[in-house]
């Protein structure tokens, strides 16, 4: 058991800085791309590659189930990058990432008031809040005055929701055992659930942007990387540490896009940056302890 949940907790660590670095990326392609072309784009990538490592094709379960597997897919995918490509058009990604890392306090709000998530306890709670805490310490970085896009905000709020959903959701799905086939489904009824969106904007995407190396680059990244092996590892890790323990692990995506915008533009790092940074991780192993054994409880 041991040996599985330290499994899951490294998918985690190596999902969380990718995802990190996705807020940049994002913003490059801003700029070549539509976020419709954007979120399209890398899925089709990513359900493509996930195809060639799993080309088999799986059965139909049942319909409750494939409606569970498409609410996923349009919460988990189409809503949460459409609402976060969407704010990083209206703010600055360093102000997006932050926001959407409140998703581990939502989803422990839906999975006590939905699945009745008995192993959620004071300790849990205390160390989620401590954990946002943290978050807001690294957001501010030192700064007293924070640029704030209402519009921007409210739609980085608004994708945490969708992927707080997205997780309860996984909990619910059964009947496909492979999880890069389950992963494939969803990406699949996305890629549905885009139809309408693709129908009522203009793609910019061509044969012209493509061949950019800047775009191809940041697509690849994103469709392979962030999205293909990301949900593969993402979907493992909660089957085996369980959701609301997986969802604490996002709270190190600010920090990991601050290191990154450190390395990369030569941003400073603060004292309130290192302070929030240990505070969420105090946060994170005070939640963790408080939770019931196993992934049962999560």
């Amino acid at each position: 058991m041991r040996n599985k949940t330290a499994i899951g907790y490294t998918m985690l660590v190596f999902t969380v800085i990718l995802w990190g670095t996705t807020f940049v990326s994002t913003k490059v392609l801003l700029h070549y791309l539509t976020p419709v072309d954007i979120l399209f784009d890398r899925f089709l990538i990513g359900y493509a590659a996930l195809w060639l490592m799993h080309p088999r094709r799986e059965k139909f379960t049942t319909l409750k189930n494939e409606l569970l597997l498409f609410t996923a897919g349009a919460s988990g995918i189409v809503l949460y990058f459409l609402c976060e490509n969407v704010a990083l058009v209206y703010t600055q990604a360093s102000s997006v990432s932050p926001l959407v890392a409140t998703t581990p306090v939502m989803t422990l709000l839906l999975s006590a008031w939905i699945n009745r998530d008995g192993g959620i306890t004071r300790a849990t709670v205390v160390g989620c809040f401590a954990g946002l805490a943290g978050v807001i310490l690294v957001f501010c970085n030192g700064s007293v005055v924070l640029e704030i896009n209402l519009l921007g905000d409210i739609l980085a709020l608004l994708a945490a929701l969708c992927w707080a959903v997205y997780c309860i959701l996984l909990k619910r799905i059964a009947g496909i055992t492979s999880t890069i086939a389950l992963t494939r489904r969803i990406f699949g009824y996305a890629l549905i659930a885009m139809i309408p969106l693709l129908c009522a904007t203009d793609l910019r995407t061509s044969v012209a942007t493509l061949a950019n190396p800047v775009v191809a680059g940041n697509l690849l990244f994103l469709g392979l990387g962030a999205s293909a092996l990301c949900y593969v590892f993402w979907n493992t890790a909660a089957g085996m540490v369980g959701i609301v323990r997986a969802s604490y692990f996002l709270y190190f995506v600010p920090v990991v896009t601050l290191v990154g915008a450190a390395i990369v533009l030569c941003e400073k790092i603060t004292v309130y940056a290192v302070a929030g940074t240990a505070l969420i991780i105090a946060g994170v192993y005070v939640a963790d302890r408080g939770r019931g054994r196993g992934p049962a409880s999560g």
